[in-house]
């Protein structure tokens, strides 16, 4: 189940990195975006791509293989 979030997830950042990237390059091609929108749009396409880059390195790493598992190791270290 956990493993299945973390895919949705992934896959729904992607989709709307993606759908961010097509308008960015469309209204490149337009003519429409110009002067401080451009910076505007490549500074939050750098933040997208970072996120997007550190979710997969955590998914890949295995960070979201078993989340509850910290909270019950404190729980009996606490007990102790």
């Amino acid at each position: 189940m956990k493993r299945g979030m973390a895919w949705a997830f992934a896959i729904i950042s992607a989709l709307a990195l993606g759908t961010l990237l097509i308008s960015i390059v469309s209204l490149l091609r337009s003519g429409q975006l110009t002067g401080y929108a451009v910076l505007t749009s490549l500074s939050y396409l750098a933040v997208a791509l970072g996120f997007l880059f550190i979710i997969t390195w955590a998914f890949l790493r295995g960070q979201f293989r078993d989340v509850e598992a910290p909270k019950y190791k404190v729980l009996e270290l606490e007990k102790d």
